[in-house]
């Protein structure tokens, strides 16, 4: 799984340019306050060159969502299944990065942070949901395929992978949307819950021993 994290380097290319100022706008103003003058201050641009690219504020953020969460699928995508354990557990520590609790947050963390704030405006607006549906599929389809390699190297229980795997995305969701939006949220406490479910429950040697 990737170490670099998006926004990590200077912008490119004015595209880029326009990403990065729309997540350092809404970090600041949320998705409520934002707007398309705040999205150009942030680049010392006027409005007119975000009209260029992008015909209103809901395109843009649209287009921001789709951009966040390739660059989400991409840090968390998996090289290889040779380790199947390993390769499991890094992809909850990606998604699950302490950082998200934090007062000054890590940049994986403010990143996962935009996530769950746009995620939230799929439950009423159809194309976020869309948008945020291919996503899980994706992740969902990622932990099966490490799943399925470990039962074929047997160092798995032989669980059925998809469903496991819905279980799997569904809790790291969940201990995310309650990392970002509750105050003094035992983050810590549930993201080791979750290891040692997986560890107890998913692992042969483990689920042997007890």
């Amino acid at each position: 799984m990737s170490d670099s994290v998006p926004f990590a380097e200077d912008p490119e290319d004015t595209y880029d340019a326009i990403m990065y100022a729309t997540f350092s706008a809404l970090k600041k103003y949320g998705y409520a306050e934002l707007s398309i003058q705040r999205i150009a201050s942030e680049l010392n641009f006027s409005k007119s060159t975000l009209y260029h690219h992008f015909s209103d504020k809901d395109d843009l953020l649209l287009s921001f969502f789709n951009f966040l969460l390739d660059e989400l699928e991409q840090f968390c995508k998996s090289s290889s299944t040779n380790e199947p354990k390993k390769e499991l557990l890094d992809f909850v520590d990606v998604l699950l990065d302490e950082g998200i609790t934090q007062k000054e947050q890590s940049a994986k963390g403010e990143i996962l942070a935009a996530y769950i704030e746009l995620r939230s405006q799929a439950i009423h607006d159809t194309k976020y949901r869309e948008r945020i549906t291919r996503t899980d599929k994706r992740f969902v389809k990622q932990i099966a395929v490490i799943i399925d390699a470990g039962i074929d190297k047997g160092v798995f229980q032989p669980v059925e992978p998809e469903e496991t795997a819905e279980f799997i995305l569904a809790i790291l969701n969940g201990i995310l949307m309650q990392g970002s939006t509750r105050k003094r949220a035992p983050f810590q406490q549930l993201r080791q819950n979750l290891i040692e479910y997986i560890q107890t429950e998913l692992f042969v040697e483990s689920a042997t021993r007890s």
